[in-house]
C-alpha cells in the first residue's frame, strides 16, 4: 500500500473487475460480478484496495517482505470476495465452484484463457 489517502468510492476503480467462473452464462457472471462489488462495498474498500492487500499478502508468503494489518483484512476480503461471487455465479448448480477467478483489468475471455491453463496470452505471465 501507498500510505496516501483513497478518497473513491468503494464502487469506483480505475481497473474493470473480470470475474469468470467456467460454464457460466453471461447472466451468471454478472450476478457474481454484483455480489462481489457490493460484498467490497459492504466492507468498505474497492476491489483494487483489496487486490493490492491480497498482491502484498501474496509476496510475503513468497518471502517478499511483511504485510500490515490492513493488507491482511484486505486479502482476506480478496478472497472471500472470490467466493461470495462463485456462490452468487453457481446459484442452483448441482457442482458450484467454491471460488471465482478475479482479475483487475482483464476481460472474461481473458480469464477464461488463463483458468483453463493457457498462460501464453498473459503479459504477467512468468513465461
Amino acid at each position: 500500500m501507498t500510505g496516501t489517502v483513497d478518497t473513491r468510492k468503494p464502487t469506483e476503480t480505475s481497473q474493470p473487475l473480470g470475474v469468470y467462473v467456467r460454464g457460466a452464462t453471461a447472466e451468471e457472471l454478472e450476478r457474481g460480478h454484483a455480489a462481489a462489488l457490493a460484498f467490497f462495498v459492504a466492507n468498505n474498500c474497492t476491489a483494487e484496495q483489496a487486490a493490492e492487500g491480497a498482491f502484498a499478502y501474496e509476496g510475503m508468503m513468497m518471502g517478499e517482505g511483511g504485510v500490515t494489518k490492513e493488507e491482511e483484512r484486505l486479502a482476506e476480503i480478496w478472497e472471500q470476495a472470490r467466493a461470495v461471487a462463485a456462490a452468487a455465479i453457481c446459484q442452483g448448480w448441482a457442482n458450484p465452484a467454491p471460488l471465482a477467478s478475479f482479475g483487475l483489468g482483464y476481460t472474461v475471455q481473458q480469464l477464461a484463457e488463463f483458468s483453463d491453463g493457457n498462460w501464453e496470452n498473459d503479459p504477467h505471465s512468468p513465461t
